[in-house]
């Protein structure tokens, strides 16, 4: 490999610098396997990178000391996505509750009513209510995207839990990338927060995904690994929601 190339000099992802290269000096499989001991890592042991509520344009991200910040911009790689759905008959209150039905891929509905989510009366618009039970315009089974992430100074990833409100804005930056011949772990993302408003006149917060830049050559096999390790495990994860949505 000719000089100036090498990945620790074209990658600022520390999930995707080669042992020795790291920041720390250490190999991240061998911190992975001795802070977590046998146990492996679960999707409920991720940190989950929040959307503020009331149309905040700012991210709440969690921090090594565990105090937590507030960040205008998240610039991240994508490693994972996965669409999903959730009803409840009952208003969901932010507990542990499971869902009356849920979809891991959008498909097929697991519980009451269950069944093909194509045709499904819950999935309708304008069958939503909100808190004090008048119909809104939206869905009573709400979909969500369920984005694994990585930021640049962590080899671990995060999940973003993006709601109802930013599914337009996501799948057309998919789309774009599609056209590119770019799958969306193949460049690096900008992600921004916009306000919106709800047709009932409730202040949301919208993900504004933003194209930063191609992986490189150097780069590509990394994140392919990574994926290959990661992907098992996000297959796990709940279609339980963690957050209210309008």
């Amino acid at each position: 490999m000719a000089k100036g190339t090498e990945l620790a000099q074209v990658t600022t992802f520390a999930a995707l610098t080669p042992f020795g290269e790291t920041a720390t000096g250490f190999d991240p499989s061998e911190v992975m396997a001795e802070n977590l001991g046998g146990a492996g890592l679960s999707p409920s042991q991720l940190d989950k990178v929040k959307i503020p509520s009331g149309g905040g344009i700012a991210w709440e991200i969690p921090t090594l000391d565990g105090k937590g910040d507030i960040a205008k911009e998240l610039t991240v790689i994508i490693v994972a996505k996965n669409e999903i759905r959730s009803f409840y008959a009952s208003k969901y209150t932010g507990g542990n509750e499971a869902p009356d039905c849920y979809s891991i891929d959008c498909k097929t509905g697991v519980g009451k009513p269950g069944g093909q989510c194509a045709g499904c009366p819950k999935a309708e618009w304008g069958t939503a209510v909100d808190e004090n039970g008048n119909p809104t315009n939206g869905q009573a089974c709400k979909q969500r995207i369920m984005l694994l992430c990585i930021s640049e100074n962590s080899s671990l990833p995060f999940l973003i839990n993006a709601p109802t409100t930013s599914l337009k804005t996501l799948h057309a930056y998919f789309m774009r990338l599609a056209g590119a011949n770019l799958p969306f772990y193949g460049v690096v993302t900008s992600l921004k927060l916009a306000k919106g408003k709800s047709g009932g006149g409730i202040d949301h917060s919208v993900i504004e995904p933003e194209w930063v830049r191609n992986l490189t050559v150097e780069e590509i096999p990394g994140i392919r690994a990574y994926r290959a390790n990661l992907l098992p495990m996000f297959n796990l994860v709940s279609a339980r929601p963690d957050q209210d949505e309008e």
